[in-house]
């Protein structure tokens, strides 16, 4: 837009067609990049000489706002469970020809982009939905859902020896790694008894004692194990 240096500019704005129109603070160039829009807007930009103090304005300007897709998630949560029994999260849309992209925390989810998706760890999960068969929509952000997921601690089993000969015992060894006690919320102990067969003679039950640990319904094993 070509203009004189004699002249000043003052955008005015309203949310009502023909006014009343509002001075919009600071937007005196002859440029203006609006505020993020929820509602429609109109726009005038009033052009006074300063010479003359004479002042005119513009034909109305209306930016409008598109539709969005509808986006929805289900369940809505917020939701807890242990590693490994996550609950599907489903994206609800009435677009004809969805696309879907998942976030954890506004940060969009490499490879998300089917209809469900299961979380791997805890944080608070949207989908964005485009509807390929509507260029005129925007896409559409989902409800989010707070999901926590708890993590098992790594536990394996050993047996020294591994291999034996007809007849002898193992010893069997629950090992867990890398267990911090202030990642977790506890429910309590509790002090159980098993039975573990001979791994030569199932008529023979060897005793072990150790401990079960309950975190949200959650179950871990630990401690050593001894043959008696």
């Amino acid at each position: 837009m070509g203009f004189s240096s004699g002249v000043t500019f003052q955008w005015v704005s309203s949310t009502v067609s023909g006014g009343p129109y509002s001075i919009i603070p600071g937007a005196t160039g002859s440029t203006y990049n609006t505020l993020p829009l929820t509602v429609p807007t109109y726009y005038k930009l009033v052009v006074t000489c300063v010479n003359s103090a004479l002042s005119d304005s513009t034909a109305e300007l209306a930016v409008s706002i598109k539709n969005g897709v509808s986006s929805a998630i289900t369940p809505v949560g917020p939701l807890a469970a242990c590693a490994g029994n996550v609950a599907t999260l489903t994206a609800v849309t009435t677009a004809v020809t969805p696309t879907y992209l998942w976030k954890k925390n506004g940060i969009a989810i490499g490879g998300a982009i089917m209809s469900t998706y299961i979380p791997t760890s805890t944080g608070s999960y949207t989908v964005e939905i485009t509807d390929l068969n509507d260029v005129t929509s925007c896409p559409g952000t989902s409800n989010a859902v707070l999901d926590t997921v708890y993590t098992l601690p790594p536990v394996s089993v050993s047996a020294t020896p591994s291999s034996i000969c007809l007849g002898d015992s193992a010893q069997l060894l629950a090992n867990v790694f890398c267990f911090r006690f202030g990642d977790y919320a506890f429910n309590g102990w509790q002090f159980v008894k098993r039975n573990w067969f001979d791994v030569t003679n199932t008529s023979q039950a060897y005793h072990y004692t150790f401990f079960e640990l309950y975190i949200f319904g959650c179950h871990w094993y630990f401690g050593a194990i001894s043959l008696l």
